[in-house]
């Protein structure tokens, strides 16, 4: 028979929607799967809503988050392989079996799949073909490829964001401990960096689209507005990450983690009327501490920008009195 795959669907008042993630999971071609549906302390008839699945596990736990709802799921699962979906993604049925050839053809410990990112306007995107052509020029992108990475680019990949989400992945049991339960939104991320900069894992991906990632309004990180994934993860996780893994990052990544903190409290400083004077304020003055040159540099962009847009303003507005001529010579 072959090895059990353990899938932990972690929930919180999804009643209406975790039914998809179920079925996309039942629905899977790999023959020995057990499903675990982890209610984070749901107010909603989540529990009703799953003890309609016979055969897949529920297991209640008064709110803690999605890391500790993941850690549950954890404590549950008996099989040599792991994966969590997410209550409002959905697997195309060959994911498991794609995921667990891609990882037992090339002894890896972790893979990866492609998959369609809906947008805001409800169209869907080729999410790694996007990420790979702008963010990753080192790899190629080919459909329906699968390819191994070198520890080099899987540590470029995974120090400049998070390329797979959860519902991406199947890991080997072996390699996975709990998720930090510390994280606001970033726990899949920080998880990934403790297996890629602590254990060195040989992971691979294939560009075969075998998931779709929807927008709902409850969404952790793509139904937030910008200015809390801001707050969240970049302001939040970010420098928390930065200090869990300050012994094993590299100037540059540390760098690079600094910037992405700074620019994210520029961001909620300077892009957000809605909020609060004294909130934004507060967010420069931790940039003005952070990265200073960056602050002040944007202040300077944006300066230019608006007094360019006052002059062009006043040229339209002297024009439609008094239409500018060219002179003959």
């Amino acid at each position: 028979m072959l090895p059990k795959v353990s899938v932990i669907i972690p929930t919180y008042n999804r009643a209406g929607i975790v039914e998809r993630a179920i079925r996309s999971a039942l629905a899977q071609t790999y023959p020995n799967i057990e499903i675990i549906v982890v209610d984070d302390g749901s107010t909603d008839d989540t529990r009703a809503v799953v003890s309609r699945y016979a055969g897949v596990q529920y297991c209640y736990k008064t709110n803690g988050g999605q890391g500790s709802a993941r850690n549950a799921g954890l404590q549950q699962a008996s099989g040599e392989f792991v994966a969590t979906l997410d209550s409002d993604d959905e697997w195309a049925p060959g994911f498991v079996e794609a995921l667990f050839k891609l990882i037992t053809t090339h002894q890896l410990d972790f893979a990866f799949c492609n998959w369609q990112q809906e947008t805001a306007g409800g169209n869907f995107y080729n999410y790694l073909e996007h990420y790979i052509g702008n963010h990753c020029p080192y790899l190629s992108f080919s459909h329906d490829s699968q390819q191994v990475l070198s520890y080099e680019h899987l540590r470029k990949i995974y120090t400049a964001g998070c390329i797979s989400p959860s519902s991406a992945l199947l890991f080997r049991r072996s390699i996975l401990h709990p998720w930090n339960e510390e994280m606001r939104i970033g726990d899949d991320w920080c998880l990934l960096l403790d297996l890629v900069l602590r254990s060195k894992p040989q992971v691979g991906f294939t560009t075969e689209l075998l998931w779709t990632k929807r927008i709902q309004n409850n969404n952790i990180y793509d139904g937030r507005n910008r200015y809390e994934v801001n707050e969240l993860l970049y302001i939040s996780d970010i420098p928390a990450m930065t200090r869990r893994f300050d012994d094993v990052l590299s100037e540059s990544e540390k760098k690079h983690f600094a910037s992405l903190y700074a620019r994210a409290l520029v961001a909620c400083g300077l892009d957000y009327p809605q909020v609060s004077r004294s909130k934004r304020a507060q967010k420069l003055a931790l940039a003005l501490a952070a990265d200073p040159q960056y602050l002040l540099r944007t202040l300077q962009e944006r300066l230019v920008a608006g007094t360019r847009q006052k002059v062009i303003k006043m040229i339209l507005r002297y024009q439609s009195v008094s239409p500018l001529r060219l002179r003959k010579k």
